[in-house]
């Protein structure tokens, strides 16, 4: 009777170690877990540069300094992208703005296929975007505001790119990215696939 009595006692001894190690394990994750949500929460911080000293040389640009009246901000596109577009300011130093952004490929070849092919096959596109001044990017396809009709977002502002997004054929499609800043104010510019094959 006294081994019975030692055996039940050891396995309640394990029970309760074992049920003590999950604990610690399970509080772990949980730590982990809350800490990751918040590194992943916060946008990375951005440099702040003037449009000035991104634009082309030879180009004028718009200060960054306030002004009395609204101002409406803009970047020239590099080849191979559009020019963004942003909504009026009144020129305070967290007005957003998109400084480049650009879809790869532009064009698309879709085919209908044919005897033992499948058609109409979908083509990974590659996004990229870097921006000031904003507190969150959003891309939208088919829209001029991505915040408003989104298909990916809130992503963090700067510098970023998107990678999970494929072109449907056959049509022609834009893809967008908006940054909205911390006061509602938004920047957008889009870029159009288009397809050159069957339609």
């Amino acid at each position: 009777m006294t081994l019975d009595k030692k055996q039940q006692t050891t396995k309640k001894r394990m029970i309760w170690l074992i049920s003590g190690v999950a604990a610690l394990v399970l509080a772990g994750l949980v730590i982990t877990v809350i800490v990751l949500q918040q590194n992943t929460s916060k946008p990375p911080a951005t440099a702040s540069t003037s449009p000035a000293s991104s634009s082309p040389s030879g180009s004028s640009a718009p200060s960054t300094s306030p002004t009395a009246g609204p101002t409406r901000r803009s970047t020239p596109a590099a080849p191979g992208s559009t020019a963004p577009t942003s909504q009026s300011s009144s020129g305070s130093a967290s007005t957003p703005a998109v400084t480049s952004f650009s879809v790869s490929p532009t064009t698309v070849t879709c085919s209908t296929g044919g005897p033992g092919t499948s058609g109409f096959q979908s083509t990974p596109l590659h996004i990229t975007w870097t921006s000031t001044g904003g507190k969150e990017a959003w891309i939208g396809v088919d829209t001029s505001d991505a915040q408003a009709a989104p298909y990916a977002g809130p992503l963090a502002p700067g510098s970023g790119s998107f990678d999970d997004l494929v072109y449907g054929c056959p049509d022609s499609h834009s893809y967008t990215v908006t940054i909205v800043g911390d006061n509602g104010e938004k920047a957008s510019s889009s870029v159009t696939v288009n397809n050159n094959g069957d339609h």
